[in-house]
């Protein structure tokens, strides 16, 4: 009997054991979350992903505004860069006449360098003449170096009449080995 009781009693202590060890597993007393973007395939890209800016309701015929840190551009590797309008739409509710001419220019300023690219006749109804030149980030893919840039735009206007447009500007990047 003595020796049925040490194993009862050591399987009783085994038991209890097991119990507490399980009990504390599922009873933490705190949690660290571990988490973070994994953007190793990503040579280039832009932080945020999706930046919306309303210029607002326009009042003056000609002017502009300026928009500083809109976004984080970081590139990993040499890389060429291109921005684009897309097909977009403007209209006047009332069915008038209107005439617009949108002008934009990109900065991208970094720790060593400085990027411009200027986009004339961004968007236009009624009709935008420019100098046929080719412009770099615009017209054609302009080199661009690895670092952290910040994004910063300026759009001008020359407008006549009442309507609303909406432009979206896409920027794109031509990936280098």
């Amino acid at each position: 009997m003595d020796r049925i009781n040490k194993i009862s009693l050591i399987m009783l202590a085994i038991t209890l054991i097991s119990v507490v060890i399980v009990y504390s597993l599922n009873n933490p007393v705190g949690v660290i979350r571990i988490g973070g973007i994994f953007s190793l395939a990503k040579k280039v890209e832009m932080n945020p992903s999706m930046v919306n800016i309303d210029l607002g309701v326009i009042s003056e015929g000609q002017g502009s505004k300026s928009f500083d840190n809109v976004a984080k551009l970081i590139v990993r590797n040499s890389s060429k860069i291109m921005a684009k309008a897309s097909p977009t739409h403007g209209y006047s509710p009332s069915g008038d006449n209107i005439s617009l001419i949108i002008n934009g220019e990109i900065t991208l300023s970094g720790s060593n360098k400085k990027y411009i690219i200027q986009m004339p006749c961004l968007y236009s109804i009624g009709g935008c003449y420019r100098i046929l030149v080719l412009i770099p980030g615009y017209d054609a893919p302009m080199d661009i170096d690895p670092g952290e840039y910040t994004v910063n735009l300026k759009i001008s206007w020359t407008a006549q009449g009442s309507g609303k447009v909406d432009v979206n500007l896409s920027i794109q990047i031509i990936e280098t080995d």
